[in-house]
């Protein structure tokens, strides 16, 4: 169970941003993801938010589209259609049964682009994943950050 959650956590970290590239976690992303942003200035020349890359761009314009192709046309609200793609991104493909080839079509192809910008959260840097997860574990297991003190003894 904990090995399936390692790979599960990092598609549900690129899913949410990619739903919302401007959301307060997206400062995650940009911390592990630094080379996908560019700096950008205003016209005082004071540092704005950093800018997408022009490939991360399209993932999020891609999982935004997904989200209105399954939406309406499908019978799912925004919020279905959401929990539709995080069950997938969870749970596999075995979510998709029954789904029409339409709804598979654009889930799967979502889900191969998810899979990509999963591996490079988790490969860019290992150690700053490792460390990032460690602290999305605690707080998914409702546990304190702080350890229990021992007295180191040779």
């Amino acid at each position: 169970r904990d090995v399936e959650l390692f790979f599960v956590l990092p598609r549900i970290v690129m899913l949410l941003f990619a739903v919302d590239p401007e959301c307060r976690r997206a400062e995650m992303v940009r911390n592990l993801l630094p080379h996908r942003f560019q700096p950008s200035t205003s016209s005082s020349g004071a540092p704005v938010v950093a800018r997408q890359s022009v490939e991360l761009e399209a993932f999020s314009r891609k999982a935004t589209e997904a989200l209105a192709q399954l939406g309406a046309p499908n019978g799912y609200r925004r919020e279905g259609a959401w929990r539709f793609l995080l069950q997938r991104a969870v749970f596999g493909a075995r979510i998709a049964e029954g789904a029409t080839p339409s709804v598979v079509r654009v889930t799967e192809d979502l889900m191969r682009d998810l899979e990509c910008w999963s591996l490079e959260l988790q490969r860019n840097c290992p150690q700053d994943w490792n460390q990032c997860s460690e602290v999305l574990v605690h707080c998914i297991a409702g546990r304190s950050s702080t350890r229990a003190s021992s007295k180191f003894q040779v």
